[in-house]
């Protein structure tokens, strides 16, 4: 997944670890690794993006998954502008990429 990654136009600082702080949802109860990475936006901005594994249970088998929290807010527009888009920050490229080439579930949710 790490060499997938990389492969990807606008990610650099990849980094994996694991942690057993509390997940973004507020859940916890065990160590779970992560994926972190740097991504760019059309603007060449750039802003460090964290997938972590998921474990779900699936006919009695654990499955995993990897899925990010990126911010939805968007600049509110003027009054002759278009409302903008929230930035992925690559999440969804990379998340096309690793069910390609891994053969892993990946999502991005807007908060």
């Amino acid at each position: 997944m790490v060499n997938a990654l990389k492969s990807v136009p606008g990610v650099d600082r990849v980094t994996t670890g694991v942690s057993d702080a509390p997940r973004p949802d507020g859940s916890n109860g065990w160590t779970y690794p992560f994926i972190d990475y740097r991504g760019s936006n059309k603007a060449g901005e750039k802003q460090m993006v964290r997938f972590i594994a998921v474990r779900n249970v699936t006919d009695g088998h654990f499955v995993y998954s990897f899925t990010t929290m990126l911010n939805g807010l968007t600049v509110i527009p003027t009054r002759d502008a278009k409302p903008a888009s929230p930035d992925d920050w690559n999440a969804f490229k990379v998340a096309s990429v690793w069910k390609a080439r891994c053969g892993v579930y990946a999502d991005a949710v807007f908060n």
